[in-house]
């Protein structure tokens, strides 16, 4: 799809973890993970992260290998599948259990809640395990809102979960006009100007400017409350009240009565 058919309410939740990169992703903002970032290794190893009572977990089976002391930690039992809490969580409800690094509650009498309070607590180990562990442990698992747009495979997705996506995906291709920031403001989407290099220039100047975190941008999807209720022109294309210097108050608008 276009930019401008995008579904921007998308979210990124990231239920999967790449040992070989380090790195969490989930399935849409970085599909084919191993076959584009770890093209021929074929002992990449990517595993699941799953939310069980509240706490993003992996199955303990995912840490054999690792040579990491699991000792101590609460474990979860879904259907058989014993789960091992990543980190820290506050959990609902009123438990006795607390968790000897942090205090939070927890649902069995066992010293941590997670494995990054493990990790902080108990000093020692093999260097390279915990670096392993250590990097799972502070990987960011909560939804994020995506934040990027590829025009080469036409996907929205959030940068931390595929931060090298051009590179990886569409090797030969720029960063520059290959990846669209999107910023959000009270509900509007927006993209620099910077980053619509396919563009002819003098049609984006004819789109009105919204100045955010630094950047001049126009919009990709702007609400009425946002619009410029002083004197000006109309839209060409939606008939909303623009600055005296403008055609189109959004891009949508000015790719409709330019390019179709």
């Amino acid at each position: 799809m276009s930019l401008m058919e995008q579904d921007f309410s998308q979210i990124c939740a990231r239920t999967r973890y790449c040992f070989t990169c380090s790195q969490g992703f989930c399935l849409d903002c970085c599909t084919g993970h191993e076959a584009f970032h770890h093209p021929g290794n074929e002992q990449a190893r990517i595993v699941q992260v799953r939310v069980v009572r509240h706490v993003h977990c992996i199955q303990e089976e995912d840490l054999k290998g690792i040579r990491y002391d699991l000792r101590g930690i609460q474990k979860f039992n879904v259907e058989g599948v014993k789960y091992i809490p990543i980190k820290r969580n506050i959990l609902p409800g009123t438990m006795p259990l607390t968790c000897k690094r942090c205090g939070d509650r927890m649902y069995v009498g066992k010293d941590y809640c997670g494995l990054l309070c493990r990790l902080q607590h108990v000093p020692g180990g093999n260097v390279q395990s915990r670096a392993i562990v250590s990097a799972l442990a502070h990987t960011p698992f909560h939804r994020q809102a995506v934040d990027r747009f590829c025009t080469v495979c036409q996907r929205l997705f959030y940068s931390s979960c595929c931060a090298d996506h051009i590179a990886s995906h569409h090797p030969g291709q720029t960063e520059v006009g290959s990846v669209l920031r999107i910023l959000r403001r009270d509900g509007m989407i927006l993209i620099p100007l910077s980053d619509l290099v396919e563009f002819d220039e003098a049609d984006l100047t004819q789109i009105e400017t919204i100045a955010f975190n630094g950047y001049n941008t126009v919009a990709v999807k702007r609400t009425a409350n946002h619009l410029n209720d002083e004197a000006g022109n109309l839209c060409i294309g939606c008939f909303n009240i623009i600055g005296e210097s403008f055609s189109y108050c959004s891009l949508p608008c000015m790719v409709h009565f330019v390019y179709d």
